[in-house]
């Protein structure tokens, strides 16, 4: 492809598109599923998992009584982890999964001191596994335990499959919440909220203490139950690779807390679908919700940490992470993501951004979208999201015998391009090689692309503007 090429192309996308461009931090995270590693050919070749969890719990503490600690056990599972069938019996097409999980603290005797199973019985829609990776199975389970240290077992089993996810490696040390000290839990992270006084119920993220990329992430911490001005300010720490460099992205700032008296939060029985949260107005302690300005940070791990002043004073810290849970696929490995830019680039920019060691080539490809943004320092990219998304859609589905990645081919380039065509028209003369006719209506452009080989090969023969 010639340099001319590679311009006209930049040209013809972000005049055509015209939509935001707001710049996302490129920082793949290792995940534990191995099933979302798909293997490219040559310089398109994922070497990188994508940045999700499919199994994950997520431990809460929160002070009880008589010295006592609660502790919630928040999980989530992903549909895809279980295997499911057809299930005949329903009048519309279903699929069913079933599974088993298991909790377990064991004391530092190796005493069980309580445990509990839950069945697990889900339904779908269909079983692909595009479908069932959007989806998860989410719950909590509640402890009340002496503060001391423990050993969690987490336990997944899908009945179908056998397939088995354990864990015995998580310790928990509950520590005592002195009845005089100000803080009463841990932290919790809880879906945003523009008018946390109204609201008598929350929805945390459970998330494997992750925060959602680009947007606040609602805090709440449990306090001792005092009519006393409440004062709080945070700062947020980035955690830089190996533990070895921190840089603060968030100066000491001073946050609006929404303090709910004499309340604390307690697990919703009810929760369906999600874990919720409610307020128990009966409680000795107040609870104090305020929101992170989280929604310009990159992927990454940082420290928030919280200073508070009611009456008594008290620092606490929490390290979580940034995830972009729905991220483009094709953003999970830096090489294919650069591969699929060619369209977009001249061949010294191609050619730069694929020279130098992996910081500097992340930092060109950061530098590369941040040049296009109109919303400088935010964190989500319109522009770039939508390009990696038509990436994900053309390598899975352009695909040829020749050509295992589908964003390589005519079809994928053309697609990339310009997104989803407005009319798809398929002819086979006889004698003839198949043809397709792409139409851009909003465009008034025509693409025609023919398979001489008859094996899907299709190559673009001719473009038109009308």
């Amino acid at each position: 492809m010639t340099s001319s090429m590679r311009k006209g192309g930049i040209e013809i996308f972000f005049a055509v598109c015209g939509l935001a461009f707001i710049l996302a931090g490129f920082s793949p995270m290792l995940a534990q599923d191995e099933e979302r590693m798909r293997e490219r050919p040559d310089e398109g070749r994922f070497k990188e998992r994508a940045a999700m969890d499919v199994v994950s719990f997520e431990p809460h503490m929160f002070a009880a009584d008589s010295g006592l600690v609660r502790v919630d056990v928040l999980y989530r599972v992903r549909f895809d982890f279980f295997v499911f069938t057809r299930d005949f019996s329903a009048d519309v097409p279903s699929y069913r999964a079933h599974g088993e999980l298991l909790i377990e603290l064991i004391d530092s005797t190796d005493t069980s001191v309580s445990r509990k199973v839950q069945a697990i019985g889900l339904t779908a829609p269909d079983n692909e596994v595009t479908q069932l990776r959007q989806q998860y199975y989410q719950g909590a389970a509640s402890f009340v335990v002496h503060p001391g240290r423990f050993t969690a077992v987490y336990r997944v089993e899908d009945n179908e499959s056998k397939r088995e996810f354990e864990d015995r490696k998580e310790i928990l040390h509950v520590l005592p919440f002195k009845q005089n000290a100000i803080v009463r839990s841990t932290i919790l992270f809880v879906e945003p909220l523009t008018q946390p006084e109204s609201a008598r119920s929350f929805t945390a993220l459970n998330n494997n203490n992750a925060a959602q990329f680009s947007k606040n992430t609602g805090t709440f911490i449990a306090l001792k139950d005092e009519d006393t001005p409440l004062t709080l300010r945070y700062s947020l720490t980035q955690v830089m690779t190996g533990d070895k460099e921190r840089s603060i992205v968030q100066q000491e700032t001073t946050a609006t807390p929404t303090a709910f008296r004499h309340s604390q939060l307690r697990l919703n029985p009810a929760n369906t679908g999600n874990v919720e949260y409610i307020l128990d107005s009966t409680a000795a302690a107040s609870v104090v919700y305020f929101p992170l300005a989280t929604s310009r940070l990159k992927q990454g791990r940082y420290v928030a940490r919280i200073h508070i002043s009611c009456g008594d004073t008290a620092t606490v810290s929490k390290e979580f992470s940034i995830r972009w849970n729905d991220m483009p696929l094709s953003l999970n490995d830096l090489d294919f993501a650069v591969t699929a830019m060619r369209y977009i680039t001249t061949d010294d920019e191609y050619d730069d951004l694929r020279s130098g060691n992996r910081e500097s080539r992340i930092r060109k490809f950061e530098d590369f979208w941040a040049k296009r943004n109109k919303v400088p320092g935010a964190a989500y990219n319109e522009m770039m999201t939508v390009y990696f998304r038509r990436v994900d859609y053309a390598f899975a589905n352009f695909r040829t015998l020749k050509e295992e990645n589908g964003a390589l081919t005519d079809r994928g380039k053309i697609y990339i391009l310009y997104g989803k065509p407005s009319n798809v028209e398929r002819s086979l003369a006889p004698g003839g090689p198949p043809k397709e006719t792409w139409t851009y209506a909003s465009l008034n452009k025509e693409f025609i692309f023919e398979d001489p080989s008859r094996q899907g090969n299709y190559k673009l023969i001719a473009s038109e503007t009308k």
